[in-house]
C-alpha cells in the first residue's frame, strides 16, 4: 500500500489511462496538459506545425512536453498556411492595441479557418492509433476571442462525430470524450489553476506577432489577454524574462539620453537610411511583415520611438469608426511608414497613404517598396 497523498505531477504509473492532448506551446494548452496529468492520465502530446508565420510556440511546446514528462510528443506538419485567410498564416496585419470591447466584436482576422476542426481530427486519429479514448484541448469561450471553434456546441458536435467516424467508435472498443477544462474559465483563473499544478509559464509562448528573437509584442490580442490575466492575480508574466527586461531598460535609458526628435526631414532621412540598411542585408523577395519587423528593430536601435500596426479610425461628422485600417509603422509619433514588397507600385498606394495622413492628422508619410534591386528605387515621400 502506498502512503501519502499525490500532489502536482506526482502521479503513480499504475493503471494510468491514456489521453491525447493538443499542445501548442501556449499558456492555455500547457495548463490543459497539466490538468490532464494531474487527473492521472498518461499523456500523448500532439503539436501541429500548420504553416504559422513563426515557430516560437512550437519550440515552447517541446519545452512544456519535457516539463510534463509526456509519454510521447509528436509534431505533425500540415499546410493550412497555404490556404491563407488568417493573419497567423498569411501576410495580413495582426491587430494591435485593441480593448476588450473591440476583441469581443466579431471574429478576428487571427482566426485560422477550420483550425480546431483539423487539429481535433488529427488528435482523434492519433488517439485511435495509441488506444486513447480521452482527448484534451485548451479552448476557451470566455476570453473575448470570438473563435467559432472554441464554443461548447462545436466540442459537443465533434465528440459525436468522433464516435461515429472511427473504427474504434463504431466497434465500441473506445468511447471518445473531448475534455475542455478551460472552456468557462477566465484567463486569471486558468493561470491560477496552472500555478497550483506547478506549470512554469516562462516556458510558454502566446504572442501573435513576436519580434525576431521571439520576444512578445505586448499589445496583440493574445498578449493583452495574457498580461491582464497575470495582472488580475497581482503578478508579472514570467515570460517577460530578464534579457527582455534588460533590453527594455536599455531602450528607456537610450530614450532618456537621446529624447525623441521631431524634425520631419531628420526623421524621414533616418527612416530611409534604416530602410537601406535593412534592404542591404535582406535583399528583395521576402514578406512585407519581415521587412516591417526588421525596419522597426533598426529604428529602435537608433533611438527612435516606433509603433507597429497603428489603428487609423475613420472619422465622419461626429462618428469615429474602427474599420480595420492600420499604418504599418508610426515613427516618433510623426511619420507614417507604409511598407510594400511588390513588383510594381500602383498609384492607389500613394492615395491610401495620403488618406492615412489626413485621417490621422500627420504631415508626412513614406512609402517603401523593398522588392527592388536598389532601395532608393522604392522610396516615395508623401506630404499632407
Amino acid at each position: 500500500m502506498m502512503g501519502g497523498a499525490l500532489t502536482g505531477f506526482q502521479i503513480s504509473n499504475f493503471a494510468m489511462k491514456k489521453a491525447v492532448v493538443l499542445l501548442s506551446g501556449g499558456l492555455d494548452s500547457a495548463t490543459t496538459a497539466a490538468i490532464a496529468k494531474a487527473e492521472g492520465y498518461q499523456l500523448y502530446a500532439l503539436s501541429i506545425d500548420y504553416g504559422q508565420r513563426h515557430k516560437f510556440e512550437l519550440e515552447s511546446a517541446a519545452k512544456v512536453a519535457e516539463m510534463l514528462g509526456v509519454t510521447e510528443h509528436r509534431v505533425l506538419r500540415i499546410g493550412l498556411g497555404e490556404l491563407g485567410g488568417s493573419a497567423l498564416t498569411a501576410d495580413l496585419p495582426v491587430p494591435h492595441g485593441r480593448d476588450e470591447a473591440a476583441m469581443s466584436h466579431g471574429i478576428p482576422i487571427t482566426y485560422v479557418p477550420a483550425r480546431n476542426t483539423v487539429f481535433l481530427s488529427l488528435a482523434l486519429g492519433y488517439a485511435e492509433v495509441v488506444g486513447a479514448a480521452e482527448l484534451f484541448i485548451g479552448v476557451n469561450a470566455v476570453d473575448y476571442s470570438g473563435y467559432p471553434d472554441c464554443r461548447p456546441e462545436f466540442i459537443a458536435a465533434f465528440e459525436t462525430v468522433a464516435n461515429l467516424a472511427t473504427k474504434a467508435g463504431v466497434e465500441g472498443t473506445l468511447k471518445f470524450r473531448i475534455h475542455t477544462p478551460l472552456i468557462h474559465l477566465t484567463k486569471s483563473e486558468i493561470i491560477h489553476r496552472g500555478l497550483q499544478l506547478g506549470v512554469d509559464y516562462g516556458l510558454t509562448h502566446t504572442c501573435y506577432s513576436p519580434g525576431l528573437d521571439g520576444a512578445p509584442c505586448g499589445d496583440c490580442d493574445a498578449c493583452l489577454l495574457r498580461l491582464k490575466g497575470f495582472a488580475d492575480l497581482g503578478m508579472i508574466d514570467p515570460a517577460e524574462d530578464l534579457p527582455q527586461r534588460a533590453q527594455r531598460t536599455q531602450r528607456e535609458e537610450r530614450e532618456e539620453k537621446y529624447p525623441p526628435r521631431f524634425d520631419l526631414n531628420e526623421i524621414s532621412g533616418e527612416i530611409v537610411d534604416a530602410a537601406i540598411a535593412v534592404h542591404r542585408q535582406l535583399g528583395p523577395g521576402l514578406l512585407e511583415s519581415t521587412y516591417e519587423a526588421c525596419l522597426a528593430y533598426e529604428l529602435l536601435k537608433r533611438g527612435r520611438k516606433v509603433e507597429r500596426q497603428v489603428s487609423i479610425p475613420i472619422r465622419y461628422d461626429n462618428l469615429s469608426l474602427e474599420c480595420g485600417y492600420r499604418a504599418d509603422l508610426l515613427v516618433d509619433e510623426q511619420v507614417i511608414v507604409e511598407l510594400k514588397a511588390v513588383d510594381q507600385m500602383h498609384p492607389i498606394f500613394n492615395a491610401q497613404l495620403l488618406s492615412h495622413l489626413k485621417l490621422s492628422g500627420k504631415k508626412l508619410g513614406l512609402l517603401l517598396n523593398f522588392n527592388v534591386e536598389r532601395m532608393k528605387q522604392g522610396i516615395a515621400r508623401i506630404a499632407n
